[in-house]
């Protein structure tokens, strides 16, 4: 047969196909939304935001935590999912370690996008619920599921990647982060202590435990701090969005957000008193001189990355 005439014949089949395929009982469709899915994607789209200056990508983000929160954040718990209706609705089941970890990381993001620091006070009370249901003060370790939850097979802890990020190397990166943003140096003890208890493991078996070694990085090599200072209008807030810096914190300190209840970070001090808008980029115990505009800036971080 003719190439031609091969291609003509696919199409009357593929067309066959489809209407036939119509006339068959549909598969269902599973309509539930799962807190700890809902939220990997609610931080890559800020993390795309950010990063392509793509607003649109953190407004979808935004409503879509606003949703989980909701509907899925109860005064003593997290919900493992969401469904409004169809088959086997069951609305009360409590969710298990990555729902609450990647739900806290989220809420990191959304601070770290927005500078709204609601999002971080959420992220402390169910950082606090996580702690009352999944850590075990004995081992010094977040289990997989609640002490709350019925089980016929003991409490678990799942340190491995398997098809989804492990909420325990997760909750490594939010202990560490938490720590910095609340000024809490116990929280970043017990992220490092955590680690450090997997190290064996994980020079065995690097490659399934990325999420773990990536919240690792956090304890062996100090992020890069960017403190912004009186940038009320936001002429130098995401500068440092020229450049992917995996590993950094953002202070914000400005007069609009000094009476939200976030605290006066150690890296602001003798910095906060610029009177233009300002960015310092420290790493480790230095700071760079005051940056005052966006090339500066982008300019310092091309290098601080070309010297490491």
């Amino acid at each position: 047969m003719e190439e031609e005439t091969v291609f003509s014949s696919l199409n009357d089949i593929r067309q066959i196909l489809f209407e036939n395929r119509y006339k068959r009982e549909a598969p269902s469709v599973d309509t539930k939304q799962i807190t700890a899915w809902n939220s990997l994607m609610i931080k890559g789209l800020l993390v795309a935001a950010e990063l392509l200056e793509y607003p649109k990508a953190a407004d979808i983000a935004l409503n879509a935590l606003n949703f989980i929160l909701y509907n899925n954040a109860k005064s003593d718990l997290i919900l493992r999912t969401y469904q409004e209706s169809g088959e086997y609705v069951k609305r009360d089941i409590e969710g298990v370690l990555p729902d609450y970890s990647f739900l806290i990381s989220a809420l990191i993001q959304a601070f770290e996008y927005t500078d709204n620091w609601e999002y971080m006070k959420i992220a402390e009370k169910i950082h606090s619920l996580t702690e009352n249901k999944f850590y075990d003060k004995e081992t010094s370790i977040y289990f997989l599921n609640s002490s709350s939850e019925e089980t016929l097979l003991g409490r678990v802890v799942a340190i491995s990647d398997d098809s989804m990020s492990s909420g325990l190397g997760v909750m490594v990166e939010n202990l560490f982060k938490l720590g910095k943003y609340l000024m809490r140096e116990d929280l970043i003890e017990r992220g490092k202590k955590i680690a450090e208890s997997f190290v064996e493991r994980m020079n065995e078996f690097p490659g399934s435990m990325s999420t773990l070694l990536i919240g690792m990085t956090n304890y062996l090599r100090y992020p890069m701090e960017l403190v912004i200072v009186n940038d009320e209008e936001g002429a130098l807030n995401n500068a440092h969005n020229s450049i992917y810096i995996p590993h950094r914190l953002v202070y914000r300190w400005n007069k609009n957000n000094q009476q939200d209840g976030r605290p006066f970070w150690d890296v602001l001090e003798a910095r906060d008193d610029t009177p233009v808008p300002t960015v310092f980029i420290c790493e480790g115990m230095t700071c760079s001189l005051p940056l005052v505009n966006r090339e500066d800036v982008i300019e310092e971080l091309v290098k601080s990355h070309t010297s490491e």
